[in-house]
């Protein structure tokens, strides 16, 4: 599809197709790698990070401009649509 200025592609498919909310159980090694990788994939967003250490949470979801992290797993499960687990 040819480039056209001011459209984002992405955002169309989001429109038509809908954007999974991803949410990633852990905040370590891997979990850092998928945060970069997943920002290239269409249609998928993370948005938020599930584990037990408040302050490495806090830490994470600032580093990589999460929307939320929970400490209680119930919570977490209600604000996204799928999860990543590490």
């Amino acid at each position: 599809m040819e480039r056209t200025k001011g459209i984002s592609s992405t955002q169309l498919r989001a429109q038509n197709n809908g954007v999974i909310k991803l949410g990633v159980v852990d905040y370590g090694r891997i979990a850092n790698r998928f945060i970069k990788e997943s920002k290239f994939v269409s249609g998928v967003n993370v948005e938020g990070v599930f584990g037990p250490n408040k302050a490495s949470l806090e830490n994470f979801v600032q580093n990589h401009e999460l929307g939320f992290y929970s400490l209680e797993y119930d919570g977490f499960l209600v604000k996204i649509d799928a999860v990543y687990t590490v």
